[in-house]
């Protein structure tokens, strides 16, 4: 495994690594459009990562929350949950599409979470509607991650309920 090249391209940063030779050519792995080093020599550690332990280069995923949650729905809740869990579930799904639904999966972090955990408490009466929208959040991230492979890391699993909620704060 080689070094994490950074390099400036204009106004842009560029990552690239070496790969091992197939057919006596060296390869190369470049990506470009970085507004920081850090942020090139972040992706760039990932990738190299991926690409040695995983034997992939792995593509960003664009995907937003809301197309996923459909998918997920379809294609995986459905077939292997009860259908009374199911129906619980997707009534939530508007209210979540409407507060998380327009973020890409791989923008999904546990600060984010957390500001968007606040937001839903404006629509929940009580803690225990709260943690209904943040089980469906939790378990969708986590089959993103581990069924379906879309995110690196589930973000969901450092979420904690935030003691300032808005249902709270309107009661005193």
């Amino acid at each position: 495994m080689g070094n994490v090249n950074i390099k400036k391209r204009g106004s842009v940063y560029q990552y690239e690594f070496e790969v091992p030779k197939i057919t006596s050519k060296r390869r190369r792995i470049t990506k470009s459009g970085f507004k920081t080093k850090r942020e090139a020599m972040e992706a760039g550690l990932i990738a190299q990562h991926n690409f040695f332990f995983t034997g992939t280069k792995k593509e960003e995923n664009t995907m937003i929350y809301a197309d996923y949650l459909d998918y997920w729905m379809e294609n995986y809740f459905e077939n292997v949950i009860a259908k009374d869990t199911a129906k619980r579930y997707k009534e939530s799904f508007k209210t979540l599409k409407k507060v998380m639904g327009h973020y890409k999966l791989n923008e999904i972090k546990p600060f984010l979470l957390n500001q968007i955990a606040l937001e839903l408490s404006k629509y929940s009466k009580s803690k225990v509607g709260l943690n209904q929208f943040l089980k469906v959040i939790r378990s969708s991230l986590r089959d993103a991650e581990g069924y379906f492979g879309y995110i690196e890391y589930d973000p969901s699993s450092k979420l904690k309920v935030p003691n300032n909620l808005y249902f709270d704060v309107k009661k005193t």
